[in-house]
Parts: structure tokens; sequence; C-alpha cells
């Protein structure tokens, strides 16, 4: 080969790097107004959109860009009341990082998205070439209602050039920044629907609900109802609750407004007390037309909790002054054979020997409050039984008089009323047996935790034995209704 076709090689080798690296520089793009959907008739949004229209060349670096959008005033000059926003959900995962993507700014008839963060080589996002990378979402609403209830025509359209501030995009190549500048698309609501004026009534969405939860399962009467408002003025809906998803049997149906604002709505079902499931939906207005209601969620109310603040006093331990003790209480059919519905267990340290119980499992109505307490006869609360309310905590005291005891069945120490102390063995009865087993105990210096020390002192001593002999001459036993049966 000689020197002239080694310069030609050369040139031509020079001529195709060049031709190549010409099209990563000058990528062709195309910067859309696209996707926009009414929410309501007064409120919606539109898609900015750049996409990478070479493909089969370079990758189209994103560098970063400025956005001005202008509001064509000769479709609508009410578009100079309307409240923009960049929404920062994500919509799918081809779309510039937001931190990319700076603040809007609105200046009478134009809107502008400022560059964000400076984006370091390296790091550049590739925009997509198939549908497009998302560069920002832009939510609008007019707090000012129109006449006629729906949106005009109205037209959006990029400035691309001076004077003033102007759309600009930049991409990377090898390190270096450029400016590019190509193909852009404006959007007019003359797409839509033909004729100077466009009104498109777009139905409300489904209001966003917030609680209960969709199959929450563990909730106490009355619910409270809380979804979003969605819409900010002339706020009407319509809520329907009913015993099936399919709503054949309605429970309550019920249209309100409400004043002006953006909080959320919040309704408690004061009516609906009964324990079991339940399904509800709301559609929400505003602006004609009205929305459609969203799906069933369904929620289940359980029977409420019975909460009962019991005060009950074994007679040993007041006697000497001592407070802390364990005991089990028990709620029990008022009707025989009388079966036990519900149990607690209770460790008590309070001086006024006064517990909060709360019984899970029982349904608010009339029960016998049983305590049982090693050391002391098995107490029944007042012929007839208590009633228990739900959702409230009731009231019982053992100690205000021997009639709070089934047959009077309670010993008056000082100024209260106190379940005998004595029955060691747990048998229903006061009797030698319990004085026995006390005096053993106390010949044999057992102190600790041990069932004979009535008096809470850690020690089984003559104290003990004297309260069980006392109680053992006036044949103590435990009273109930199967009792006075025998």
């Amino acid at each position: 080969m000689n020197f002239k076709e080694k310069l030609t090689l050369i040139i031509i080798i020079v001529t195709l790097f060049r031709g190549t690296e010409a099209f990563a520089e000058d990528p062709n793009f195309d910067l859309r107004l696209t996707n926009r959907n009414y929410i309501s008739s007064n409120e919606g949004y539109f898609d900015i959109v750049l996409r990478h229209r070479n493909p089969e060349q370079s990758d189209f670096l994103y560098a970063g860009a400025e956005y001005v959008i202008i509001l064509n005033t000769d479709f609508q000059t009410e578009h100079l009341n309307y409240v923009y926003s960049i929404d920062t959900a994500t919509y799918g995962s081809e779309r510039i990082p937001l931190n990319y993507i700076g603040g809007l700014l609105k200046n009478f008839d134009t809107l502008k998205i400022i560059q964000g963060d400076s984006i370091q080589s390296g790091n550049e996002p590739v925009i997509s070439s198939s549908s497009g990378t998302l560069v920002a979402r832009i939510r609008f609403y007019n707090p000012d209602l129109y006449s006629n209830s729906c949106l005009l025509e109205e037209q959006f359209s990029w400035k691309t050039g001076p004077p003033g501030v102007f759309t600009r995009v930049y991409f990377r190549n090898s390190g270096e920044t450029d400016l590019i500048n190509n193909s852009f698309s404006s959007f007019s609501t003359y797409d839509l629907c033909a004729g100077s004026f466009c009104c498109l009534e777009a139905p409300l969405h489904p209001p966003v609900r917030l609680s209960p939860e969709n199959n929450d399962s563990e909730l106490s009467a009355p619910v409270t109802l809380l979804w979003q408002k969605g819409f900010p003025v002339n706020y009407s809906a319509r809520l329907q609750v009913a015993e099936d998803s399919a709503f054949n049997i309605i429970l309550l149906d019920s249209s309100f407004t409400l004043p002006d604002g953006n909080e959320d709505v919040s309704l408690t079902l004061a009516t609906l007390t009964a324990p079991g499931d339940y399904y509800w939906r709301v559609k929400q207005g505003g602006i004609p037309p009205q929305g459609a209601y969203n799906e069933a969620w369904k929620f289940t109310i359980i029977p409420d909790s019975i909460n009962l603040n019991l005060t009950v006093i074994p007679e040993g331990l007041f006697r000497f002054n001592q407070f802390d003790f364990e005991y089990k209480a028990y709620l029990r059919n008022v009707n025989a054979p009388f079966e036990i519905v519900d149990s607690c267990n209770v460790s008590s340290s309070d001086s006024l020997f006064r517990n909060t119980l709360k019984f899970v499992n029982a349904l608010p109505g009339t029960y016998y409050i049983v305590v049982i307490k090693n050391g002391c006869i098995e107490t029944w609360s007042k012929e007839g039984g208590e009633y228990l309310a739900g959702g409230i905590v009731n009231e019982y005291d053992f100690s205000l008089d021997d009639s709070q005891a089934y047959y009077e069945n309670m010993i008056l120490v000082r100024n209260k009323y106190c379940m005998y102390s004595g029955d060691v063995n747990q048998d229903q009865n006061i009797d030698l047996y319990d004085v026995i087993s006390v005096y053993y105990n106390s010949n044999s210096f057992n102190s600790i935790n041990n069932h004979t020390d009535l008096t809470g002192d850690s020690i089984t001593d003559l104290n003990d034995i004297l309260i069980t002999g006392n109680n053992s001459k006036k044949f103590v036993s435990s009273r109930s209704p199967d009792f006075l049966k025998m």
C-alpha cells in the first residue's frame, strides 16, 4: 500500500467515526404534553414525556432541562385562575428521578419547571426510546367554579425560543453537556371534542378511603368512617352501608353536603352497634356530574369487651393492712346451670382493693360475678346477678354492704365487708380440716407463699390460726344459687 492509499484509508475511518459521533451529539427527541385526564369537572392532570427517537444510535443521556409552557388565553382566560402543582408520585419505572426536576413557577400565562439537582457524569438517566420517559405529572384545578359546571376548551403549548425564558433540554456525550432542540408537541381539548367550547363533564373519581381499611376485623362500635374529600368546594357525598357486598340489604343510605375546604370527611355510625360483618362504599359530588361508588369494603364489628372496676377485699389481708394478692373472677350465667361465660386473672396491689377487669368473651348482659382466691371462701355477687354493659366501665363493690354478696355471705371488718378467710383446702367450707392445716404449718415455720398465710405477712402464725378458728366456729361455707337448692 502506497502513501496515497494509506492517507485515503485514514480519511475514510475518521469520517466514519465523526459520522457516528454526530448522532450521539444531536439525538432526535420528542417532548410531549400527553395523557390528559380529568379527575373531576374542575380538576385534571397531564404528563410531560420525553422520548428518544433514534434508538438505533447512541443512548440519549439526559443532563437536565427547564420546561416552559404557555397557557393559551385565546382558548380560555380562566386558565389564569388555575392552581398548578407537580405530582411527586411515581408512575411507571421509566421516569427521570424527582431530584433532577425542580420546582414549578407560574407567571400570568407561563408555567416554568426549573432544573433540579445537577446531574453528575456517570449518573445521567437514559431516555426511553419506546414509551418515553416521564418528566413530570402536572395537576391543576380551579378554585373558582364555572357557571356551566364544566371545563371549557383549553390549550397548552411549548415556548421554544426567546424572548424571555424558553424550553431547553440538555444531553451529555463524552462528558460534554450540549443543548438540543427537536420536536415539541402541544395539547388542546379541541382534540377531544369539536366546537368552540368543550364541556368535559368528567365524573368525579371515587374518594380515597382512609379507615376502616378493607377487611378490618376488630372494630368496636361506634365505627367512624374516614375518607379524603377530594373536591374543595360545594362538596356533597352519598354513603351506603349494607349487610352484603352486593348492597342488596342496605342499612344506611345517606346524602349530605359539607362546607368548603380540603379537610378529610369523618362520619360516625352511631346507630350501627350490633356485632357482625358490614360493607361500605361512598361516592362524591361537587360540580356535577355525581361520581361513581368505589368498590365495597368490608369491616367487622366485634362485641364490646366488658370492663369492670371490681372492689373485693380478703378478710385476712384487710385486718393486717396487706394489699398484694392474686385472685380469679368469673362471669356466670344467671340461669341454671350457671355456666362460666368468661374469666379474668387479677394481680392486685391497690390499697383500696379496686382493680379494672376486662372480659373479652362475654356479651353485655346480666351475670353473677364470682371471686375465687386461695385461702378465702368463694364469693358470689348478689341474688339475680348484675347487668354489665359494653363500651363503658362498669362498677361493682363487694365491700359496700353484705347485700352485695349472695346470701349476704361476707364479714364486716372495721367499715368494709370482706370475703371470709380460712378455706385453705378450697372445699367451700371453713372447718376443722382448715384449722388443723393452719396449725400444722405454724408449727413447721412454713412461711413463703404458703396457702395458710391468710394475713399476707409471709408467715403462718397465731393470727392465721385465730382467723381460721373463728370462722370455722361460724360454719362458714360458700353461698351460691346451687347451694340453696341443696
